[in-house]
């Protein structure tokens, strides 16, 4: 009877490659994984637009408002962010509109966008509604007008501008939206893009203790409130500021053992990616490598390698670049010292008992998911 590891020989599988002596190794540029990377954004956003999509197909309505503010009510944009920050004034205005009977349910998701001349913050903010009169929004936003700003000269806004776009049906590239896609790839076109002129500087130089959403959505948006109180309770401040996370990123590379997996709910072979380290390489190293037998090119920031051992990776990409590359940090488990005078040399041995002991538990695997 044919081997059911077999199956895997089409997707270059690391079960059929350790039979042949070899693990795959894939080796990537290590992501700062910041909304304000030019790099990462684009991944950040495209990921984002996934989630999204389902969760607006549940909306009755779909309303897309914007928000800006008058820069002329406060000394500085970054006064004005956190005026807004502190009062709430979104989430307050949410409420209003909800008492008011023009919300089908309080869920909302917003994204902020800074303006390239005035560098305040403008915000696009998704409702499930269908109608709301313009001018009750307008009420609800002009009362956050500082007490301190005295009386509206002329026809200015008293706190900021509104305005707002609703499905339309047969009305393509007029800048409407008519299904929960477009509305998704509307939003987060704003988290994939960067501003011409690069993030204000205020906005860079936070981060280290104070954080700035790019995004953000209302309670329960994602999913139960325990979800999102496990999400809140696991983030860690990163200690470092946007600017620096950005400065840092594509500086060194990781690398990764490409392992099978299967989907529990079709069957479908997948591959899998575990983290063994990180590497004092920078990632634009990675470009125009010398391609062989061992060693090819994935994309323009990762390249993958056939080796026994993640020491033995290294060493392969270290040959083709023709300088040592060492670890940063991780890397291959170290060997426990044997009994006796001398310490046997055991190479990468916890790769190869995990990867046996791997291999035993996926055969096992694609043979239940085979009779079921």
């Amino acid at each position: 009877m044919e081997s059911t590891t077999s199956l895997l020989e089409p997707k270059r599988n690391t079960v059929t490659d350790r039979h042949a002596g070899n693990l795959t190794y894939e080796v990537a540029r290590h992501r700062c994984r910041c909304s304000f990377c030019p790099s990462c954004a684009r991944r950040v956003g495209a990921k984002l637009r996934e989630k999204l999509i389902p969760i607006l197909g549940t909306f009755r309505g779909l309303m897309l408002w914007s928000f800006t503010v008058d820069p002329t009510l406060f000394a500085s944009p970054r006064d004005a962010y956190f005026y807004l920050r502190e009062r709430r004034c979104l989430a307050r205005m949410i409420q209003d509109l909800w008492r008011g009977g023009y919300l089908h349910s309080r869920r909302y998701f917003y994204v902020v966008e800074w303006q390239e001349h005035t560098q305040q913050a403008h915000f696009h903010v998704l409702l499930d509604a269908s109608y709301i009169p313009w001018s009750f929004v307008l009420a609800s936003w002009s009362k956050h007008r500082p007490a301190t700003a005295g009386p509206v000269l002329g026809d200015r806004p008293a706190f900021g501008t509104v305005d707002f776009r609703k499905p339309k049906k047969n009305r393509p590239g007029l800048g409407q939206f008519d299904s929960p896609f477009h509305a998704a790839c509307y939003v987060t076109k704003y988290v994939t893009k960067m501003p011409k002129s690069g993030f204000p500087a205020w906005v860079l130089d936070l981060g280290a203790t104070t954080r700035i959403r790019r995004y953000s959505a209302s309670r329960g948006f994602w999913g139960t409130e325990t979800e999102r109180a496990k999400c809140d309770a696991a983030y860690e401040p990163k200690q470092t500021s946007y600017r620096e996370r950005v400065a840092k990123c594509g500086t060194t590379v990781d690398l990764f053992e490409v392992r099978p997996g299967v989907d529990t709910a079709t069957g479908e072979i997948m591959e899998k990616r575990a983290w063994i380290g990180e590497l004092d390489l920078a990632a634009d190293r990675l470009c125009g490598l010398p391609i062989h037998e061992k060693l090819r090119a994935v994309s323009a920031s990762r390249c993958a390698i056939l080796a026994a051992t993640s020491s033995e990776a290294v060493s392969i990409l270290s040959a083709s670049l023709g300088v040592g590359v060492t670890w940063k940090k991780g890397g291959p488990a170290k060997v426990p010292p044997a009994q006796g005078p001398e310490a046997p040399d055991c190479g990468d041995w916890r790769a190869d008992v995990r990867h046996e002991q791997f291999v035993a538990g996926f055969d096992a695997m694609i043979r239940k998911w085979q009779e079921n």
